[in-house]
């Protein structure tokens, strides 16, 4: 076997060992736990849309690709009856997520995507480009 897959294969053997998963130290977890509850209260901060307004991700809760952090998207629509997403697998982040706006986003063309999303991962948009 040469060098190179040899280097290969000893990554490959180290990435799937327990070296890859070692425990968290403490100060690591308070840290984790820190984060946990400022992305939860983010959550449970409410804001109310309507049709027309612009918005953008809420610090730290982006789940999809598209809109890009910074990037506005424009509610096109808030739905009365939020679609309740069942078509991903129970261990998919996607599973059971209420998805209760539509919000619209521009491709990099300048073509007009549309997406249902959760409005608790959203904020006003404030053209600052931090979130």
């Amino acid at each position: 076997m040469s060098d190179f897959l040899e280097a290969i294969t000893r990554a490959a053997a180290r990435a799937n060992s327990d070296e890859a998963t070692l425990p968290m130290t403490p100060l690591q977890a308070a840290g984790q736990a820190a984060v946990l509850q400022e992305r939860l209260e983010l959550l449970s901060r409410p804001h109310t849309f309507a049709v027309g307004d612009l918005v953008q991700w809420k610090c730290g809760l982006t789940n999809r690709k598209m809109p890009s952090a910074g990037q506005p998207g424009i509610v096109v629509e808030v739905l009365a009856k939020p679609v309740t997403d069942s078509t991903e697998k129970t261990g998919s982040p996607y599973f059971g997520e209420v998805l209760d706006v539509r919000i619209g986003v521009l491709e990099p063309d300048g073509d007009l995507l549309i997406f249902h999303m959760d409005s608790r991962r959203f904020e006003p948009f404030n053209n600052t480009g931090l979130n």
